[in-house]
């Protein structure tokens, strides 16, 4: 059994597994019509048309010390593959560093069903394609990205039989320069991951990640320490009935310091 991981915007080639069935819109909690009418406003502030081979789309209303920061949609294809991003700050976004963005995503597939290409662009017309090669048994991949047709990097995968990273090495050719990580896992009696330690050229980046697990085998929480900090974060998972995440609560030093709540929509 692989492990269910939590699913986020990540701008590398990653290929996500959640689930399709059910139609509807679910909500993630009630909200004050106050902060109903912000998100409301922040939706339209974002005027995304819903893509041709759009499934489904996740909205993530984002919360940084309890005030409505930012606002999100993704749309996935039938693959579970994100096509389409766009994020938006509201007015009141205590976070300056957030500016409006967005990014639309396609993809090629081998005959196994493999991905063989996957091709992202920005909202400022930067254009990165990835291109995999698979070994035989699939323990192996080689990612080669090419930024607006120009050599980006190489990255090299090695995985287990749980389909997770064992070891990554990554080649940047503009900087001439290497990027090394390793993982170490341990697994329960259902092959789910309890311990993950995640080793890096950069020191300051190792850490050990704990996972808890519900009763459907849905992540409910996730502990991560790293090396050079005392005290651990923790993220707490909660989903609807049809185990889709519906908030994620981040924690630093037992307190809340930022949440985010998804609704789902679907398209026939």
């Amino acid at each position: 059994m692989k492990t269910k991981n939590i699913r986020k915007i990540i701008l590398t080639a990653a290929v996500c597994s959640v689930f399709l069935t059910a139609c509807g819109l679910d909500t993630a909690s009630e909200t004050s019509s106050e902060g109903a009418s912000g998100a409301e406003d922040s939706m339209e502030a974002l005027n995304a048309e819903i893509p041709e081979n759009a499934v489904y789309c996740q909205k993530e209303l984002n919360y940084i010390q309890g005030e409505l920061s930012n606002i999100s949609l993704n749309y996935f294809d039938d693959h579970d593959n994100y096509i389409y991003f766009c994020s938006k700050p509201t007015e009141d976004s205590n976070n300056e560093l957030t500016t409006a963005f967005d990014c639309s995503y396609s993809y090629k597939y081998n005959d196994d069903g493999t991905i063989a290409e996957m091709s992202m662009v920005e909202s400022d017309d930067i254009q990165t394609l990835y291109q995999f090669e698979y070994s035989e048994d699939k323990a192996v991949r080689t990612e080669t990205a090419y930024r607006n047709g120009e050599l980006l990097s190489t990255t090299v995968c090695t995985y287990d039989e749980y389909s997770n990273s064992l070891r990554t090495e990554t080649n940047i050719v503009s900087t001439n320069s290497s990027y090394i990580s390793s993982y170490e896992y341990e697994y329960d009696p259902d092959g789910r991951i309890l311990v993950e330690n995640h080793l890096n050229d950069n020191d300051a980046l190792n850490c050990t990640k704990r996972y808890i697990y519900d009763d459907n085998g849905n992540t409910a929480s996730l502990e991560t320490t790293y090396a050079n900090s005392d005290y651990p974060l923790l993220t707490k998972y909660t989903y609807n009935s049809d185990n889709r995440l519906i908030k994620e609560q981040s924690f630093t030093g037992g307190e809340e310091s930022e949440y985010t709540e998804y609704e789902y929509e679907f398209y026939n």
